[in-house]
C-alpha cells in the first residue's frame, strides 16, 4: 500500500469559506460524542457551536491528527453567553465541518 499524502493545512481564509458553506447546508455540521456529550460541567450546547461559528471567530492554532488523518483547528469565538468559546474542529472529506470539542477555557 503507497503512502497517504497528508491534507492540505488550510489557511484562516480557506477555513471559513469551508466552515460558511457548513453552515449554510443543513447537515454540514456535526459533533462528535466527546464534543455533544463528555464534558457537561462545561455547560456549552450546540446552540453554542452554531453562534460561535457564524460570530466573527479567528484561527489560533493547529495540529496534524494521524490517527484520523486530518488537520484540526482550534478556533476562538463566543458561545450564547458572550463568553469566550475555544472550538477544535476538522473539516471531513466531504467538506463537512466536524466539532471535536468545546471549551470557554481561554
Amino acid at each position: 500500500m503507497g503512502k497517504q499524502l497528508k491534507p492540505k493545512l488550510l489557511t484562516e481564509e480557506q477555513l471559513r469559506i469551508f466552515v460558511n458553506a457548513a453552515l449554510s447546508s443543513q447537515s454540514g455540521i456535526f459533533e462528535t460524542r466527546h464534543a455533544q456529550k463528555d464534558h457537561p460541567e462545561r455547560q456549552l450546547t450546540q446552540l453554542d457551536v452554531l453562534l460561535g461559528l457564524c460570530r466573527p471567530w479567528v484561527l489560533v492554532g493547529h495540529r496534524f491528527n494521524r490517527e484520523h488523518w486530518t488537520h484540526r483547528y482550534k478556533i476562538k469565538t463566543t458561545g450564547t453567553t458572550g463568553k469566550a468559546l475555544n472550538l477544535i474542529i476538522a473539516v471531513t472529506k466531504k467538506g463537512k465541518i466536524r466539532v471535536i470539542t468545546r471549551h470557554g477555557k481561554t
